[in-house]
């Protein structure tokens, strides 16, 4: 009977560690965008124009090497996770860029799509590196979306507070955080 309430803890602790890891992977990677993107764009003659070019490439960078980092646990090789990270941030960056074109009457410009997209884009990329660690890896796709979705119930069509860009690092990585967690304590497929 001890020894069950002894492990118990154990038991908790090892995906909330799981949990923290990754939410704190993203806040860090997420802080230290905003650091690169403040030191840079003053340097440059219209900053209002290359806030997103700088901001966004930086942040998909920074953020697939800290996940990287800590997925390093379970998955072989954490490079594979890095670029297919990137490569689902260029395919949302193509499906915005795409859908930005069609008339504003169809109401794919907004921000909320735009989140999505990344949700969508970046969930299937990701799960590709997922599918032959996790056995339920497809699942990544859906936190990945609600994540995402999520954000854009948050912050509504635009960002508009330093708050709704901090919630960037919280809430997807929260969604594919419990996923993750929860990962962590099942049996690795062989």
């Amino acid at each position: 009977m001890d020894h069950a309430s002894a492990s118990t803890p154990g038991r908790v602790i090892a995906p909330l560690n799981t949990w923290l890891q990754w939410v704190g992977a993203s806040i860090l990677a997420t802080s230290v965008t905003f650091l690169v993107a403040y030191l840079l764009l003053p340097a440059i003659d219209d900053p209002d124009r290359w806030a997103a070019p700088v901001f966004l490439p930086a942040f998909g960078i920074l953020l697939a090497l800290a996940q990287a980092v800590v997925l390093s646990k379970w998955i072989r090789n954490p490079f594979r996770w890095f670029a297919v990270s990137l490569l689902g941030w260029l395919l949302a960056f193509m499906t915005i860029t795409a859908l930005a074109a069609l008339p504003r009457s169809m109401g794919f410009g907004s921000t909320g799509t735009t989140l999505v997209v990344f949700g969508v884009s970046t969930g299937i990329a990701q799960w590709i590196a997922l599918r032959q660690h996790f056995a339920a890896g497809a699942l990544w796709i859906v936190a990945s979306l609600l994540g995402w979705g999520a954000l854009a119930l948050v912050v509504g069509e635009a960002f508009t507070k330093p708050a709704d860009l901090a919630l960037v690092a919280l809430i997807p990585a929260a969604a594919t955080g419990v996923l993750l967690s929860w990962w962590s304590t099942q049996p690795r497929p062989s």
